[in-house]
């Protein structure tokens, strides 16, 4: 469109399009060449976004760093923003899945974040297998789950998130692309200090904790900081500084179940020193040898980040920028977030994360211009496992659990007993994970009359490297009377190495954005998506072949590529806007757009970089008494045995894609005001399924294969409204009715109903997604309260006020059923679930329940099994994801006041109110049938969603939709 460029004589500028209300907090770059007499000059223009969309199919929301600042963000992360957006459904850490929100059907390592034009999807999980976070699946984030370890809400500049149908620019993985661009320095010094503050007074207590009587822990947070920048050669060169720090005591509410008084004392002494570990009993005897032992306690957390920004005009037409970001950041979590781990447990997780980002713009011509970006980041995760005496338990000493050559300083030491809640307990080293990510990014953009063509490559290499535990030992019992008597299951006996691993991932693209008519834009291209197999630097990665014949499945010979190169991965998309009025603050834009998304094909040869399997570590079964002698703990060699166990991708494997599109109506309402109904749909195909195989042949004893054997299906109704900065008033507001369908919503084995069985229905998993969530609504709303009119000691007393506020709520989440069995179809274990039992009522009601409603347990059966064998006939009748949980909702609420010390000079106080009512959001109920909790919620929403493997990312529940209330005061001072 036309825009009227205004050049003052300090040499900044601002822009305006004619109907268009432009404000500060609005803010975009806009790098162009003006012709002013003679010479061309290059010049850099801060202005506002257009309200409306009016020159791409893209389904998007861009939120302001002032609207950021002002609303009240939980854990001051994107994370509330992100959920302001239509098609965001909030998803729990699983299994490695460490992605925190699903966007219109896609899985939740589906996303792709950026900060300033770079990849920002290095996160890194501390545990003893890379998973999904070897190839570049999730974000960067802090200990506590935070993007603030990527950049601080006070040095970001814009935030926006793409949902679908993006330009072919964007890409790599098919889930929302979000960016994030940080804030440089100006001719003027500017900056601010800030202190956030909390206090277990202030706050509600767990609802499960006041239900078993428990005092509320002690909760403190100190999250504080600063930014400063300006010029430190006017004109030519600015620098920007950035720094918070998160000093941090979560409360938390653990209900376990420990050895019982009488087990511990009937027990042989030899196995005394093991079960005097746990925490002594402080609740009922359950009997069969466990008792109950609930407490509440504290789990400590830190964050350090600090970035440095700085930004230079070399020529008139050539400028340059480089950020440097280091964020250190630590959590002690006692129990492990409820991760089976008894509460005398202490996981740590300690990440360090280091980004550095160069680039550069050149404007070669008024025509021709080419930004080029490069980034290298190094992300560390180490954990390690203790014990303390909390609850009374004794720690045991490293002679009794570890052979001679052994320590809890390079081994890990665990007692497992299953049927008990949290009743495993880990002490020692775990793993120390780094991440490594070098990204090139460029491109180059030509203006050709009403043409605006881009040409584009995106090349990113990631290296991440596993350094786990030397030595593991851990037996594996029954119940607590086995424990006792020394008689486990088995005990695992393990050894590692450290291992070096290489992704590389290239894309490319060519689109062109054309302005038809001053009415109609078409924007389409094509973008090219290559993933090349990852390999490791020291040995060999398993492949197999002859994947189609399970009687034939065996390991491929050493060095072969764990799966072929594919380069016809072509994704065309195209997109038009079309102005359908142009009446000047009633504008009505039609938009529609459609394209093909890929994702990454390496995303599970994480699972195969991990400890105890081959070539990074091995393990044995040792059957028998515990302890074991001298001769049974001796770690096996690492070495490809046979019958072999394997961790490989499908050799045929392809990269999995989804296909997206999108009608959409937007109407302004006024100058400052837009409404927006959209259709958003997409499907995918070929999605990536694990399968597991247990002795599918003499060669093979164990196999896990990634495979392309999934589908997905999304169609929602999208609605968004937007008020921008009028008369103090800065809203968005979303609503979605959707539905997600699929056969599988991770592509993890870990713990999931969903595995696909080889000479089944393919369509047997199909249901509603984990993910599905049929409405939801969120609500953000920033207002500055007008100042009174009459005396001024009024005005000074009742001026410069503030009120903020953020509102969600959602429908329930499906359950999925299943029984605490497993079936063996031609080698092949998956979980089952049960059959209905017609005629009988699914739900409970009544006030023992929390929420109020439990799944009842006498509606479900375990299906017919072989009478010699035991083994589960079929599947049961009841569907995958048949059941539904809880819904949610959570309102935030922000009070704030401005003081004017002095024209350059102001102060502001926050009063934050974090589910400001205290409503009660309840976490999924257990899902196994059998347990004696089935049926019923045993935790609070915003601990559920956090809960997963160790350092899989989960935000702090703190932080989380669905906690008790929390109550946050606020400084900060401008200047």
């Amino acid at each position: 469109g036309e825009y009227r460029v205004i050049v003052q004589k300090d040499g900044f500028a601002s822009v305006a399009k004619p109907g268009l209300e432009l404000h500060v907090q609005d803010v975009i770059t806009l790098n162009f060449s003006m012709q002013l007499g003679s010479v061309t000059q290059t010049i850099t223009v801060e202005g506002g976004a257009p309200l409306l969309n009016t020159d791409s199919a893209t389904v998007s929301t861009v939120v302001s760093r002032q609207f950021a600042e002002n609303l009240p963000l939980n854990g001051r992360s994107f994370q509330a923003l992100i959920e302001l957006t239509p098609g965001v459904v909030v998803t729990p850490v699983f299994g490695g899945e460490g992605g925190q929100f699903s966007v219109n059907g896609q899985r939740s390592t589906a996303n792709y974040f950026t900060v300033d034009g770079v990849s920002a999807n290095v996160g890194i999980t501390s545990s003893g297998v890379l998973s999904q976070s070897a190839a570049g699946l999730t974000p960067g984030s802090s200990a506590q789950g935070g993007t603030n370890s990527l950049v601080s809400v006070d040095a970001m500049q814009e935030f926006r998130i793409q949902t679908s149908t993006y330009a072919p620019e964007f890409g790599r993985t098919p889930g929302a692309q979000v960016s994030i661009l940080t804030r440089s320095g100006t001719n003027e010094f500017h900056g601010a200090l800030f202190e956030y503050l909390r206090n277990d007074i202030l706050d509600a207590n767990d609802w499960f904790a006041n239900r078993l009587g428990l005092e509320k822990a002690a909760l403190r947070q100190n999250d504080f900081g600063g930014v400063v920048g300006g010029p430190v050669v006017k004109d030519r060169t600015f620098l920007f500084v950035a720094y918070e720090g998160l000093r941090l005591r979560l409360p938390q509410t653990g209900i376990t179940t420990v050895p019982s008084l009488s087990v511990r004392q009937t027990a042989q002494s030899s196995l005394r020193p093991f079960l005097d570990a746990y925490p002594l009993p402080n609740g009922a005897d359950l009997g069969n040898g466990q008792a109950e032992f609930n407490a509440t306690y504290s789990n400590k957390s830190s964050l350090d980040a600090t970035s440095v920004r700085i930004d230079h005009r070399l020529t008139q037409k050539v400028s340059l920028f480089g950020r440097y970001n280091y964020s250190p950041s630590e959590l002690e979590d006692r129990g492990g977030g409820n991760n089976a781990n008894t509460l005398n447990t202490i996981v740590s997780n300690r990440f360090r994360m280091q980004t550095a980002t160069v680039g550069t713009t050149w404007t070669i011509s008024p025509a021709w211009a080419n930004d080029l970006r490069f980034n290298y980041s190094r992300n560390r995760a180490a954990g390690r496992f203790d014990l303390d005496t909390f609850g009374g338990a004794i720690i045991p000493t490293d002679s009794v659990l570890f052979p001679a050559s052994f320590s809890n300083q390079d081994s890990l030491f665990g007692f497992a007993v299953f049927g008990g809640v949290q009743s495993f307990w880990f002490f020692g080293r775990n793993t120390t994970n780094i991440q490594r990510q070098i990204n090139v990014v460029d491109s180059l953009t030509r203006l050709y009359r009403t043409h605006s063509l881009k040409f584009g490559m995106d090349y990113r290499q990631l290296s991440p490297i596993l350094d786990p535990q030397r030595y593991f030992l851990q037996p594996l019992f029954l119940d607590f009377a086995s424990a006792a008597s020394g008689s486990p299951l088995l005990s695992v006996v393990g050894t590692n190495r450290r291992g070096v691993a290489h992704f590389h991932n290239v894309a490319a693209y060519a689109q062109d954005t054309w302005q038809v008519s001053s009415r109609l834009t078409l924007t389409y291209g094509l973008r090219w998506e290559l993933d090349l197999p990852p390999t490791i630097s020291d040995g060999d990665l398993l492949a197999v072949e002859n994947v189609d014949d399970l009687a034939t499945l065996a390991v491929a010979p050493l060095g072969a590529a764990v799966f072929k190169t594919e380069y016809s991965n072509f994704a065309p998309r195209t997109g038009l806007s079309f102005l359908l009025r142009q009446q000047g603050g009633w504008e009505t834009v039609l938009r529609g757009g459609f394209g093909v998304f890929y994702d990454l094909a390496s995303q599970r040869a994480g699972d195969a970089i991990g400890s105890f399997t081959f070539p990074f570590g091995a393990n044995k079964s040792e059957f028998g008494s515990f302890p074991l002698s001298s001769a049974q703990q001796q770690p096996p060699p690492i070495s490809l045995q046979s019958p072999a166990s394997v961790i490989a991708p499908d050799p045929d494997l392809e990269l999995p894609y989804s296909l997206q599109w999108n009608t959409a109506v937007e109407q302004a309402l006024g100058r400052s005001q837009a409404v927006a109904v959209s259709y958003v749909a997409s499907v995918g195909r070929k999605l990536i399924q694990a399968e597991v195989l247990s002795n599918p042949n003499p060669q093979i004893v164990f196999a896990q294969l990634a495979r392309n054997v999934s589908t997905s299906d999304y169609h929602s109704l999208q609605l968004q409204y937007q008020a921008r900065m009028s008369h103090g008033l800065n809203a968005v507001a979303s609503y979605t009715w959707a539905h997600s369908i699929d056969t599988a919503s991770g592509s993890s084995s870990i713990g999931r109903g969903d595995l696909f069985v080889p000479g089944t229905d393919p369509n047997a998993n199909r249901g509603s997604s984990d993910f599905d969530v049929r409405h939801s609504f969120s609500l953000g709303v920033s207002y500055d309260i007008p100042a009174p009119q009459g005396k001024a000691t009024l005005r000074a007393v009742l001026g410069d006020w503030g009120i903020d506020t953020t509102l969600r709520t959602r429908s329930a989440t499906p359950v999925d059923i299943q029984t605490n069995i497993f079936r063996l179809v031609a080698g092949i274990s998956s979980s089952v679930r049960p059959d209905l039992i017609p005629g009988v009522p699914i739900y409970l009601r009544g006030s023992s329940f929390p929420g109020g409603r439990a799944i009842n347990p006498a509606a479900f059966t375990p299906p017919p099994r072989d009478p010699v064998t035991r083994i589960p006939l079929r599947q049961g009748t009841l569907g995958r994801n048949a059941v539904r949980g809880f819904g949610a909702s959570q309102w935030d609420l922000a009070v704030r006041r401005r003081f004017n010390l002095s024209e350059q000079l102001k102060l502001s106080f926050r009063a934050e109110f974090f589910n400001v009512l205290n409503h009660p959001n309840f976490g999924p109920p257990v899902n196994r049938l059998g347990l004696p909790s089935f049926g019923r919620s045993t935790s609070m929403l915003g601990r559920s969603l956090s809960q997963g493997s160790q350092g899989a990312g989960g935000f702090s529940e703190l932080f989380q939709l669905g906690g008790p209330r929390s109550i946050q005061f606020g400084l900060k001072l401008s200047f």
